[in-house]
């Protein structure tokens, strides 16, 4: 695990050391154990290093045999054993035993159908010196960031977007664009970042730059065409508990202690059982619950006890968040409100004060396997509007607009109603805070999910989730929290093998007797504690509505009345946040002034340069 840096000269000039410096300093947490530097002709590339495997010697950069192939790479590359039997057979000789080095070979031998090969999460940059060409490549899921900005003169690439700010001529503005994405999603989907003209690579794709012509290539994309056909459901459960169990036990591999997060529910419980599994030794599990939220502590407990896991618990209260907040955002480079960011900084924190660099956890479960309400089938009073004309939607919705304009959007575009539950704001008070007009926030939104032609098919939806919700928000906050706390995050339920057999599933079988995850939960029912599976799904998230009434809401207050960022001034009514009382609070309310706090928090620290204290 790393992060990783470089620049391309447009107009053929050398690039400074000292530039590809500053970027590798801008982010050290993601890889505080050593360096690396490469330089040919215009390109520059640079990385900083998390040793997970080959501790001694798999620093990079990292070579070809006759160092025609040079290579970067944040992440792993879990079948890095597989695939150097293979390309030693081939005739490959290697000087290490990194997963790294495997990858140049790879590009040696197949060019670049390499992508094809590689199970992992990565964010890469390999310079072939022959064909003096930069490819520029993220992993298919998008577990790994990867940011670009092109100028007349150079393309600057990096796994941290203040690493791209500490070279370029002026500071980047905030796009009013994805500020909106912001507030209306919880988070900037790709292509988009928080600022303008500096963007995301798109999860599944590589870029090419060779005589000075750029290629953007689509190398893998979900096939939701294809259906298997089983006798019997337990044909179902089998086959995704043989891959999540062969996903579990190659992102076990490591040469550092491996532990795991747990939540109590369904799909972190998995991965400790699985990873018991393959290996009986107890290793380290981390839990937190809520003060005053939801708590599943107790069975979490349970399944350690089962697996005889060295057990970490926490209860986090108010006093916990605000105390973390300052250290949090310092390490996020774009902003999200995603409350689930604290609890996974958090534990974070504590893996690596007990000696553990590589954390697995239960991310993806819902978005490969039906894990939300939301993928079910549409109320009567969606499926009403759905078939109502578009004209006398567009006339109710005109009449309803100034009093509340959210609800007049899902009048207008029903499929609406499918985002609305992701950020849960309040629109009508955002339309009071808000300088502008909110009409862009719902444009975007229906530019970037076009694609989805029939929003009431539940793969559908998932299809949209894992392509947007996943990578922009779930696991974007997922590498924000454990690099920042300079560990490892993996994700067994996102190994690509086992995302595309669970696409191949009918959908009456994912969401067979109308269940959410029901091929999962049974194929996991003799390995977990009964108890599991008679919650309802409490999510990761902490209690912002109660954080708000017992105490939160008088901070953000006196954080606002002191400190509003010149953003939020120029765009915002930021008075009115101090007329807000504890009657007017409800959960939407809540979860606005709360965004409204982290961005204001995120400006300070990151536009202005401020160090945070909350008082």
């Amino acid at each position: 695990m790393c992060g990783i840096n470089g620049i391309l000269s447009l107009k053929n000039e050398p690039i400074k050391e000292a530039e590809l410096l500053k970027m590798n300093q801008a982010m050290i947490h993601r890889g505080p154990d050593s360096d690396g530097l490469y330089f040919h002709k215009n390109v520059g590339l640079a990385m900083r290093r998390l040793a997970i495997i080959d501790i001694d010697g798999g620093n990079q950069p990292v070579f070809n045999e006759d160092r025609t192939v040079t290579l970067i790479i944040n992440g792993e590359i879990y079948n890095y054993i597989e695939l150097k039997e293979k390309l030693i057979k081939l005739g490959h000789k290697f000087k290490t035993k990194s997963d790294s080095e495997v990858v140049a070979h790879l590009y040696q031998e197949y060019k670049e159908g390499f992508l094809t090969h590689l199970n992992g999460m990565f964010a890469l940059a390999l310079y072939d010196l022959k064909k003096e060409t930069l490819i520029l490549a993220r992993d298919r899921l998008g577990i790994k960031p990867l940011y670009f900005k092109q100028t007349p003169d150079r393309f600057i690439f990096s796994s941290n977007l203040n690493s791209i700010i500490q070279v370029l001529k002026k500071n980047p503005s905030v796009s009013q664009s994805s500020f909106l994405k912001y507030l209306g999603l919880s988070y900037i989907n790709h292509p988009s970042t928080i600022y303008q003209d500096i963007h995301k690579v798109s999860p599944g794709y590589y870029y090419k730059f060779h005589n000075e012509k750029v290629e953007k290539i689509n190398y893998w994309k979900i096939k939701n065409k294809t259906h298997r056909q089983f006798n019997h459901f337990n044909d179902y459960k089998d086959l995704v508990r043989e891959k999540l169990n062969h996903a579990v036990k190659l992102r076990m591999r490591s040469d550092v202690p491996v532990g795991s997060f747990l939540s109590g529910g369904i799909d972190s419980s998995s991965i400790v059982a699985l990873m018991a599994n393959n290996n009986p030794k107890g290793h380290h599990t981390f839990s937190v619950g809520f003060e005053g939220g939801e708590n599943e502590l107790g069975l979490a407990r349970l399944v350690s006890k089962k697996y005889s896991t060295q057990h970490f618990e926490k209860l986090i209260t108010l006093d916990d968040v605000i105390k973390i907040l300052p250290e949090l955002i310092d390490k996020m480079d774009e902003p999200q409100f995603d409350s689930a960011l604290i609890p996974s900084f958090i534990l974070s924190q504590e893996a690596l004060s007990q000696g553990v660099k590589v954390i697995l956890n239960g991310t993806g479960g819902d978005e490969v396997l039906g894990g939300y309400n939301r993928y079910l089938p549409l109320g009567l009073k969606e499926k009403v509007l759905e078939k109502t004309p578009l004209l006398l939607r567009k006339v109710l919705s005109q009449t309803l607009k100034r009093v509340d304009p959210r609800r007049a959007h899902l009048i207008q575009y029903p499929a609406y109603q499918f985002f609305s539950h992701i950020a849960n704001i309040d629109h009508s008070l955002l339309k009071r805070f808000y300088k502008g007009s909110l009409g862009p926030l719902f444009q975007t939104i229906r530019e970037d999910y076009s694609a989805v032609v029939d929003i009431s098919t539940p793969k559908k939806l998932m299809e949209l989730d894992l392509g947007h919700y996943l990578p922009g928000n779930i696991l974007s906050l997922l590498d924000k929290t454990t690099m920042g706390a300079s560990i490892e995050g993996r994700t067994p339920f996102l190994d690509h093998n086992l995302v595309e057999t669970c696409f191949t599933l009918p959908q009456d079988i994912l969401f067979h007797k109308k269940q959410l995850k029901p091929v999962l939960k049974e194929s996991m029912r003799p390995y977990l504690p009964q108890e599991l599976f008679n919650q309802k799904k409490k999510g990761f998230a902490g209690p912002i509505h109660h954080w708000m009434k017992n105490g939160l809401l008088k901070v953000i207050q006196k954080n606002f009345s002191f400190r509003p960022s010149f953003f939020l001034k120029e765009n915002l009514n930021t008075s009115l946040i101090s007329k807000i009382k504890d009657n007017d609070l409800n959960p939407g309310v809540s979860q606005l002034i709360f965004a409204l706090f982290i961005f204001n928090l995120w400006s300070l620290r990151h536009m202005e340069g401020e160090e945070l204290e909350i008082n």
